[in-house]
């Protein structure tokens, strides 16, 4: 599915000199193709991680988490695998959903060629993480800092 949204979706509000990641956007997948309106990927990670919009305003933080768990490649491994192998805890469970609908629903991320990840249903499940494998990813975090 090529794009035919123009190259200002592309471009990273913040930092325009920004690598490939700057250069992705995020849309919604409609059946004839890309919806137009993307938005830049790392303006919308910026969103995220910042807290600055309000849990009542669009784009809050958890809707952009709910959007952001659902850009999966089939066949990729999945952030709860990934969780599972740094934690050594094999009965974790982070596919759920946050509880919030997405930011942009059936969102895409795309590039100037076309769709780079797909979008991926989450399962209908809760979130199970416990306060020490929380604790042991923040640790692994400050120690590779």
């Amino acid at each position: 599915m090529k794009s035919d949204i123009g190259a200002e979706a592309f471009k990273d509000s913040v930092y325009p000199q920004a690598d490939a990641v700057g250069w992705a956007a995020v849309a919604a997948a409609g059946g004839a193709g890309l919806v137009a309106g993307g938005e830049g990927f790392g303006d919308l990670f910026r969103q995220m991680v910042s807290y600055e919009k309000d849990a009542q305003s669009p784009g809050h933080s958890n809707a952009l988490g709910a959007l952001f768990k659902t850009l999966v490649n089939a066949g990729e491994e999945n952030v709860q695998q990934w969780l599972r192998q740094l934690t050594a805890n094999p009965s974790l469970v982070l596919m759920g959903r946050y509880g919030t609908p997405s930011y942009i629903q059936n969102g895409v991320l795309f590039g100037p060629a076309g769709v780079l990840v797909g979008y991926r249903e989450p399962p209908r499940t809760r979130n199970l993480v416990s306060a020490a494998d929380l604790v042991r990813l923040l640790t692994l975090v400050g120690w590779h800092r």
